[in-house]
């Protein structure tokens, strides 16, 4: 598989040169309640006890990744190197008219090699009358990602130290779906309004995978729903035709009653 994740370059300046520090890479994927998909990464490095000669080795990599997604990828680039922590920011958004173009956006983004991070996606969506069902499975391999990057690149001394410095990195891949339902999940998540988030702990000495399936239900004027909403609507609808016939047959004994009288 053909690797273009140049977050990679960016570890290896930093662990290259300065073997310390404090590594955050944070991904964020997913869609939000306007059908928007996005991919994002963040990157978070701490140079405080970090040699000054080599902030303007830190600062030239950062901004040269930044420069290649937002020129050639056409990312949203944020670069903040004035403070002992440097943060770089890369987002991608795609606005969709509906749930089912949103899931292709994402898929196209998270399978296409030039920006993507994982190593295997596995997206698939089930449309049904008012509702649809969907299934997303990924995989995040840090360790195989080094190896194609620095194994040609780096003495066996330094690989090794390179390779004890990786384990020190931190991070989350956060997943964000719209969902009436969950149906299947790999790690914890927590649900607000019709959007479910899971956060899984990056790895970076083995593999980062993470699964989640779910259900995603229209109500009659399109909005998002659950099953239990449906079932409170039929019953609300029920409800107000047995309102109406009721009334209806009052009416009807009503002026039959009058009727009587009118004859008499």
């Amino acid at each position: 598989m053909k690797i273009r994740f140049l977050l990679l370059i960016v570890l290896l300046f930093l662990f290259t040169f300065l073997l310390t520090g404090c590594l955050i890479i944070d991904i964020n994927i997913g869609i939000d309640g306007n059908f928007t998909s996005f991919l994002s990464y963040k990157i978070e490095l701490d140079v405080s006890d970090i040699d000054p000669q080599y902030h303007i080795v830190l600062s030239s990599a950062l901004n040269r990744l930044g420069w290649h997604y937002q020129q050639e990828l056409d990312f949203n680039v944020g670069l903040n190197t004035d403070t002992t922590l440097y943060v770089l920011t890369m987002t991608k958004r795609v606005q969709n008219n509906n749930f089912m173009q949103a899931f292709e956006s994402l898929k196209e983004m998270l399978t296409n090699e030039e920006m993507t991070a994982f190593m295997m996606v596995d997206m698939s969506l089930q449309s049904l009358p008012r509702q649809e069902l969907f299934h997303i499975a990924a995989m995040l391999d840090i360790p195989q990602i080094i190896s194609l990057t620095s194994s040609d690149e780096l003495s066996p001394e330094l690989l090794f130290e390179f390779e004890e410095a990786v384990r020190t990195g931190t991070g989350t891949v956060s997943l964000t779906l719209p969902v009436s339902e969950v149906i299947e999940n790999s790690h914890s998540f927590n649900t607000q309004r019709y959007l479910a988030e899971m956060k899984v702990p990056l790895n970076y000495t083995d593999q980062t995978e993470f699964e989640f399936t779910g259900s995603l239900i229209f109500m009659e004027d399109g909005t998002i729903g659950t099953s239990y909403d449906d079932i409170s609507q039929q019953l609300l609808d029920r409800r107000n035709i047995a309102l109406i016939v009721c009334a209806c047959a009052a009416v009807i004994f009503l002026l039959t009653i009058i009727a009587i009288f009118v004859r008499r």
